[in-house]
């Protein structure tokens, strides 16, 4: 697909008047010194106020505008900034969108032409700022990820379209990259709202509800709330069961999740229990000899011979992305990439995070 070839300016009132500026450099300082790259003609604003950014994206949008509050050392203005009248320390500029410096100044941002969003039609922005905010993530930078994400949220809400599955697709990415950093509270509390919607949406025996309900175990899991990550789980596994049947390949794999819960409490009873059932899923639909059989088989066997394999050390609190086998996983939801796996390890009483290479030998 081809891109736009477009041209974006920044119309900037000040006390000189109205003024168009043509933005076409990756770079530009704002503010009233006379260094800046866009002075602003005014003593109410900051020496450098704020930083314009390009930034490339894929066509057809090719690029797009990011504004952050003072300079890249962090230093941040005096007054802030307010984008469409809320205050922002960074923001993905949108043709429209209003800029206030101060009382006496504020900006324009604007290209032509004009953009499909301005008629209405949002799927681009939306989709380039939700793939800036998984490019953000795989480089670990959880605060740019964040802030695409909220972008995308607050689009979405503007557009009349608060409740529906689109925006609890964007509330889950948000959870996860909350859950990457261990806010375990804040993923929580936007995991809940985006089950919300989509029990509202789908139906409480939806299999998407079952999925992220999977998800939401691996983050009580991830906080040692055992007994409430097993009453969820099973939850899921029910709605599975009802729309798969109860032999079917997938329910096999959340009882082997499901022993993994029941470890992390010493219920080795239930743990051999779930095994057993799993292994006679895995035997009538895939034979004796099926890699799943035999993985099975041989966890079952350390578990009654007590020769208890690494993955299930009592030091170790298996990570979302490895515990969760059996759904669209949270983190790999949104970090496919296997280099940004995360485990959590607890060393006298101390938590400590591994990631990529190092989580994946953690668990073998």
């Amino acid at each position: 697909m081809e891109g736009y070839q477009t041209e974006h300016y920044l119309i900037i009132n000040d006390t000189k008047g109205e003024h168009k500026v043509p933005l076409s450099a990756a770079y530009y300082s704002l503010g009233r010194s006379p260094d800046c790259d866009i002075v602003l003609h005014s003593s109410l604003v900051s020496r450098q106020h704020a930083t314009l950014l390009y930034l490339p994206v894929k066509p057809p949008l090719l690029k797009l505008f990011r504004i952050v509050d003072g300079n890249m050392e962090g230093l941040r203005s005096t007054n802030g900034i307010q984008i469409n009248g809320k205050a922002y320390t960074s923001y993905v500029l949108v043709h429209g969108d209003e800029i206030v410096f101060s009382s006496n100044t504020k900006a324009y941002y604007c290209i032509e032409p004009e953009p499909p969003y301005k008629k209405g039609d949002y799927t681009e922005i939306i989709a380039t700022l939700t793939d800036l905010a998984k490019s953000y993530n795989s480089q670990n930078r959880f605060s740019e990820a964040e802030e695409f994400l909220l972008q995308v949220i607050d689009i979405k809400r503007q557009a009349n379209i608060e409740v529906t599955l689109d925006v609890a697709e964007s509330l889950i990415d948000l959870a996860a990259i909350y859950y990457s950093q261990q806010r375990f509270n804040e993923s929580e509390t936007i995991f809940l709202e985006a089950i919300e919607i989509k029990r509202k949406q789908l139906g409480n025996d939806h299999l998407d509800v079952a999925t992220s309900l999977i998800d939401l175990a691996a983050i009580y899991n991830s906080q040692n709330r055992f007994m409430d990550a097993e009453v969820v789980f099973l939850e899921a596994l029910k709605i599975k069961q009802k729309s798969l049947g109860a032999d079917h390949p997938d329910i096999a794999a959340s009882l082997v999740d499901l022993a993994a819960i029941y470890y992390a409490q010493n219920r080795y009873p239930d743990i051999i229990k779930s095994y057993k059932q799993a292994l006679k899923i895995y035997k009538q639909r895939f034979g004796d000899n099926h890699a799943n059989t035999i993985e099975v088989r041989k966890k079952l066997a350390n578990i009654q011979n007590k020769n208890y394999p690494k993955w299930l050390s009592l030091n170790t609190v298996i990570a979302a992305s490895l515990l969760i086998l059996s759904g669209a996983i949270l983190y790999s939801i949104f970090a496919q990439n296997q280099s940004n796996l995360l485990c959590v390890k607890t060393i006298d009483g101390k938590e400590q995070t591994f990631r990529g290479a190092e989580c994946q030998n953690l668990t073998k």
